[in-house]
């Protein structure tokens, strides 16, 4: 499928886009290319010992880190995403198999007695995403959460370092980027895995 180039005044027409693309993969395709990302998840894990991770529970067409999640032993810890009261995003503790509750917008999140992580402290976020571009730009759904949350980060190549996890339809030739947009240091897809700085 070709790449896309969108100007920021199709962006809703971007995120239409996507969302098809995410749709049209079918099942069995889906889970090829999730047990391929698993793949290229562990082995960077491995490589670079992380150990202090962020993920999120896949919903809708997102590709599922399930796959990723059943392969973890016990020197991993792992946190999700949460939006709390106050509408802001935070990261608890969470163990695959533990338990979930349906936060806004029914996305699975940990229960509100989990611990909170603080981001700073993480190695890695695995963050979904509608499409992105090979300079890093990542398209969401437009809420804002994960920016908002990664404020503090900017354009820095710090730690935490962010990976959008896709198929390699949501892919585009470009993707819009506003002042408040967080970049990407990597995303990874059943192709493999992109490195979007040269000293990474």
């Amino acid at each position: 499928m070709p790449l896309l180039l969108i100007h920021l005044a199709d962006k809703s027409e971007l995120r239409r886009e996507a969302r098809k693309r995410r749709r049209e993969v079918d099942a069995p395709s889906r889970d090829r290319a999730q047990h391929a990302i698993a793949d290229a998840i562990e082995q960077h894990r491995q490589r670079r010992h992380w150990r202090h991770i962020a993920a999120y529970a896949g919903t809708a067409s997102e590709a599922n880190l399930s796959p990723w999640f059943n392969r973890l032993g016990g020197d991993v810890e792992l946190s999700l995403p949460a939006i709390d009261d106050d509408a802001a995003m935070t990261f608890r503790r969470w163990r695959p198999g533990g338990a979930l509750t349906i936060g806004p917008f029914g996305i699975e999140q940990p229960p509100m007695s989990a611990e909170t992580i603080a981001l700073a402290s993480l190695d890695v976020i695995l963050m979904p995403l509608l499409g992105f571009d090979r300079s890093g730009t990542r398209l969401g759904s437009g809420a804002g959460y994960y920016d908002r949350a990664l404020a503090f980060r900017g354009a820095r190549t710090t730690a935490p370092l962010l990976v959008g996890i896709a198929f390699a339809v949501q892919e585009f030739a470009g993707v819009p980027r506003e002042p408040w947009d967080i970049p990407l240091d990597a995303v990874v897809t059943e192709l493999g895995w992109i490195d979007f700085h040269v000293d990474q």
